[in-house]
């Protein structure tokens, strides 16, 4: 698949966010080769999409602390680490585990909250995978970043496996 010429996104970021980037070694003219990523990965059976692509030319090896660690459901202290090699040479299976979940190809990207699997979907989308939960970071890479960093909205568990009790609670259950 093309990885095309798109860019993320950050023209609306907030200053936080662009703040935190910043502070990590990120800045907007950043254009990381990820070629051989994108080879090894192939060999673990990931295919690149376009969103993951751009997240990875712009993010790839940073380490993005917490812009907010108080999230409204959730304590969001541990960094954003831009490591696709690291998650997906070992979790395939769990890689696996999540296209099964939302219906779609993912390629990994990074580690976060508990060590979490973070992926960016063939539609833009961006999931957390830990310990059988599954969790949604946003609709695009540019709101699962934002999530990532600043704790910007509710975690909310999308899927987990069979008998295991997900977690955050929906604040419904509370």
């Amino acid at each position: 698949m093309s990885t095309g010429d798109e860019a993320l996104r950050l023209e609306s970021a907030s200053p936080e966010l662009l703040a935190a980037l910043e502070a990590a070694g990120w800045d907007r003219d950043r254009d990381v080769a990820i070629d051989h990523v994108v080879e090894e990965l192939a060999a673990q059976g990931y295919e690149i999409n376009t969103y993951a692509a751009a997240f990875l030319r712009s993010l790839c090896g940073l380490r993005i602390d917490p812009a907010n660690e108080d999230g409204p459901n959730f304590q969001n202290t541990e960094q954003l680490i831009v490591d696709p090699l690291g998650v997906g040479r070992r979790h395939r299976p769990e890689a696996v585990e999540v296209e099964s979940l939302i219906g779609e190809s993912v390629f990994p990207v990074a580690w976060w909250l508990s060590y979490s699997y973070v992926h960016v979907a063939a539609s833009g989308r961006m999931v957390a995978f830990s310990s059988g939960l599954t969790w949604s970071l946003g609709n695009t890479p540019e709101q699962g970043l934002d999530m990532a960093v600043r704790a910007s909205e509710p975690l909310v568990c999308i899927g987990s496996r069979s008998g295991q009790a997900r977690w955050p609670k929906p604040p419904a259950w509370t």
